[in-house]
């Protein structure tokens, strides 16, 4: 998930991880990227922070099928 934990860093995270990333070199493809949203995300991790050249979102996907992903787990 996307998120901006502090003004203008913005972080990709997780149930269990947050680490900031660099988007000034990021190609997308279309859509629009807000905080909260879950994208999938291509590109490098140099001095943790992950440098990203490729955003996405996921492909879509069922109900069904997300929940089975989860493990049960509800969010």
């Amino acid at each position: 998930m996307l998120t901006q934990v502090e003004e203008g860093v913005f972080y990709l995270e997780d149930l269990n991880a947050r680490i900031p990333v660099d988007l000034s070199a990021a190609t997308t493809t279309e859509g629009f990227f807000t905080e909260g949203t879950v994208v999938l995300a291509e590109g490098r991790l140099e001095d943790g922070v992950f440098h990203v050249s490729m955003m996405g979102f996921p492909p879509p996907e069922t109900r069904r099928q997300t929940v089975a992903a989860l493990g049960g787990a509800y969010l």
